[in-house]
This record gives C-alpha cells, structure tokens and sequence, in this order.
C-alpha cells in the first residue's frame, strides 16, 4: 500500500498538482482493502512521509529557470524586440518613440502570511503549482499597475477587489480618490472577463506599444487591444523579475506612495476611529486592510 501511495505522490508533483496530508490519509484508507480498518492518523502520515522520502514544502507559483537559461532566453526576446522595432518605422525607435511604450503588470495584496504546503520527493528544489494552486492562502485585491518608458511615474491605478460590486463598498464610491479604478471579481483575480474592463480604462493610445507577461487574460485580450490600435508585445515566461518594472523593483517607492493617498485622508481616519468603537461593518474593514497592506 504504502508504495502504490508513494507512487501517486510522485505522479501529482510530476503534474503540478496540490498533495495535502488529508488527501494522502484519504487515499491510504481507499488503497487498504476491506475489511481491515485503518484510520490513516496525522501521525501514521508523518512517519509515512519519512519512511518514504516524503517532505512538506512551501508552494511557488514560479518554475524557476537557472541562470545560464534565462540569459539566454533574454537575449533571444531582446534581439527579436529590437529587430520589430527597427521594422515598425523609420528611425531608431521606429513607430514606438519611448512616449509610446508602456508596461502592465498586475500586483495580488494577499490575506495572511501562511504559505500552502505541498507533499513532494524529499530533496526536490523547487515546488511549482499552476497559479491559483501556489503562493498565499487567499488573494485580497489585485493592483493593475501601468508604466510608461519616457516618463516611469505610474499611471491612474486599477484595484481588482474581491466580491460583485455593491453594497457597503461600493456606497462608499464617493469618498474614494478619482486617481483608482475599482473593478470586481470573484477572486479578486485579472481573468479575461476582467481584463476586458481594464482593457478599456488604459490610457495607452493608438500606436503605442504595450508590453505584458504570459497571464492568460492578456493572451485572450490580445484581438481586443489590438482592435483598439494597440499593439501587445509579451515578454518570455519564467523571467518577469528582469524586465517587469513592479517585479525588478522599479518605481517601487512610487507605486506605494500612489495606493497610500488613495486610500489615506478622511476616510481611513474615519474607519480606524469606528474600529476602535467596534462599529466597523464588513466593508470597511476591506477598506482598512487594503490601506494597512500597502502602506
């Protein structure tokens, strides 16, 4: 039994899937056949895992890439960029003087410091999960950051909170800043759905040239942008820590300031006074959390 269930381990880490200690006591109580009982305790999983060469780690939404490989993938994407630019017009910069390049890139404010933890092969390096699996326990809002080349200062910010719009929040709209957006999804995630919405708040203008990561959404939005007269340009997977803005640390100071005031002045002031009182509803606390979190 034990290693039919090591193998299955094995096999989920292979696929990037969650293994938790409950779905491993909740698969040795299938693969025991009746009509022996076996209660599959947190104990009996712990030494299983020993015995087998079995470890907890923490989850990352990154498969990272050595070195030598993400130079060389850089290189490649650079090379293949300048040659587009050259060919989009005349001139060094082509059709995309630096007034007409931008960066966009999404920032997720988390709920909590617990990191998921998944079984894998003792020894193994990295733990990669698909997005949505890795990273922290739940997502809070998400911040759609955008960057110009000539002038690096962060445009108008777009905050994807959690829920469906309405209620206590969203009858707060007027004491909001008129510098963010706010959208709404389920998850507070950027899916497609959402980044049609966004899609359609960016200040970017036709002939401008916008580059993204490999997000899904940005994928699926690329004929939207485009009908717009944008043009996207995506940068190579498994290396935004060297050319996204918000990832390298660039503007990073900025960025913060930016969220502070949006969520600084009279109305933080008022909510950490109802909170002292005990009369703080749910939606002001989600407003008090966000404004904590960033700044």
């Amino acid at each position: 039994m034990e290693k039919a269930l090591r193998k299955e381990v094995l096999q989920r880490q292979k696929e990037g899937k969650l293994t938790t200690t409950s779905w491993i006591q909740y698969r040795a109580k299938i693969l025991v056949p009746p009509p022996a009982r076996f209660s599959a305790s947190q104990g009996w999983v712990y030494k299983f895992m020993k015995r087998r060469g079995l470890s907890l780690k923490t989850v990352s939404n990154t498969n990272k890439l050595s070195k030598d490989e993400i130079t060389t993938i850089l290189l490649n994407w650079h090379t293949k960029l300048r040659s587009f630019i050259r060919n989009s017009g005349t001139g060094q910069f082509g059709a995309f003087p630096a007034l007409r390049r931008w960066n966009l890139d999404e920032v997720g404010i988390c709920l909590g410091q617990e990191r998921i933890r998944t079984v894998v092969e003792k020894g193994s390096r990295c733990v990669w999960m698909p997005r949505g699996q890795g990273g922290k326990m739940r997502r809070y809002a998400t911040l759609v950051v955008l960057v110009r080349a000539a002038n690096p200062q962060y445009q108008k910010l777009i905050v994807i909170l959690q829920g469906k719009g309405g209620g206590g929040v969203m009858r707060r709209a007027e004491e909001w800043d008129r510098s963010c957006h706010v959208l709404w999804q389920r998850n507070a995630w950027c899916d497609s759905t959402t980044f049609e919405a966004i899609i359609r708040l960016l200040p970017v203008g036709e002939g401008s040239l916008l580059f993204l990561d490999n997000l899904s959404a940005h994928r699926l939005g690329k004929a939207d942008m485009e009908a717009r007269g944008v043009v996207p340009y995506f940068g190579p997977a498994k290396t935004t820590d060297y050319w996204q803005p918000v990832d390298c640390g660039v503007g990073t100071t900025t960025m913060v300031s930016l969220v502070g005031k949006w969520l600084k002045g009279r109305v933080y002031d008022r909510l950490l006074q109802a909170d002292q009182q005990h009369q703080m509803d749910a939606a002001s606390k989600r407003i008090l959390f966000l404004k904590v979190t960033i700044s």
